[in-house]
């Protein structure tokens, strides 16, 4: 990046800005109320936490999110990521195969025995190598997981236990099919899997709005530098002190109008989709004076679908899930 006087803010084109190309790094109310659940079943010896989230909730990023940051907190905790399959596996075997694939184990042929002590043993060795008796299990798009898979699975945690090596498992389930799923395991598995329950909310006011917008006003655009997202997007309107902030009220009272009054949660993928159309629609708009309503959203707004998903949103977050700690 070139030299930048004091006081002076250089642009950046919208699809070179992390805005439009890493959004990962903007937090949310209902992320930070998700990790603090994690962390408690982390700490307090759980087996389980199975996580709920309709549709545009962001469950896949918040998994990446979550893996992250439990790999600054938790520096000597191994974190496996393990992606289900579409269908489900037609065997013990099928399933195994799955799981080493997952793990990014070189070696997949093999009897079925051989395929669970591989494993088995790849869990009990990250654990030793991390010098720790803990290993975190994230399960991505679990309502494809039937009673066959979790019964598997619990196989592995049961001869994890036996090396005295604890699996903890945070299972993300899409909305309303990981609830119906659920209630086809036997009370063992659930007792085992859902030990307890959280739900990835949406953007329920204006404060989780606000939340968003100021993350983007201060997250800065490489490391060591003075040059924020906000600034490097709109640099002229950022020096008279344009915040994207002050746009929570705009957007949320433009939601608000835009779906009559029915967004009782807004996705937070459609909200950062929104928020980047805003961002694109209006920047050649850049000038001390600029300023902003609630109009200038609707176009946004529209292009993101926000009426469309708040009201699938909605419809899907109203499946009986509820919190237990």
């Amino acid at each position: 990046m070139s030299h930048i006087e004091p006081g002076k803010f250089e642009r950046i084109p919208t699809h070179l800005h992390p805005l439009f190309t890493d959004v990962d790094a903007i937090g949310t109310v209902a992320l930070d109320e998700l990790y603090t659940l994690l962390c408690l079943g982390i700490e307090t010896g759980s087996k389980s936490v199975a996580v709920a989230a309709p549709t545009g909730a962001g469950k896949t990023f918040a998994i990446q999110r979550f893996a992250a940051e439990f790999g600054r907190t938790y520096l000597n905790i191994p974190v496996i990521i393990y992606n289900t399959l579409n269908f489900q596996a037609t065997s013990v075997r099928g399933f195994f195969m799955h799981f080493l694939e997952s793990l990014g184990h070189a070696v997949l042929s093999g009897e079925t025995g051989k395929l669970r002590s591989r494993v088995v043993n790849f869990i009990i060795d990250l654990a030793r190598q991390a010098g720790t008796s803990m290993v975190i299990l994230m399960v991505d798009e679990a309502q494809n997981m039937d009673a066959e898979d979790v019964d598997f699975l619990k196989d592995v945690f049961n001869e994890l236990q036996k090396a005295r090596v604890r699996l903890l498992t945070f299972m993300f389930g899409e909305l309303p099919q990981f609830s119906w799923t659920v209630e086809m395991w036997s009370d063992a598995v659930k007792a085992r899997f859902v030990a307890h329950r959280g739900l990835l909310r949406g953007i329920r006011n204006v404060e989780d709005v606000k939340r968003i917008l100021h993350e983007i006003d201060v997250a800065t655009f490489s490391v060591g530098s003075n040059q924020t997202w906000t600034s490097t997007l709109f640099p002229t309107a950022y020096a008279a002190g344009f915040r994207m902030a002050s746009q929570a009220e705009n957007f949320f009272g433009c939601v608000t109008r835009e779906t009559r009054g029915q967004a009782s949660e807004i996705p937070n993928r459609a909200a950062f989709d929104s928020v980047r159309a805003f961002v694109r629609m209006h920047w050649e708009k850049d000038a001390a004076d600029m300023r902003f309503t609630q109009k200038d959203w609707e176009d946004p707004l529209r292009w993101a679908e926000v009426a469309e998903t708040v009201a699938i949103f909605n419809k899907n977050s109203t499946s009986n899930w509820t919190l237990k700690i």
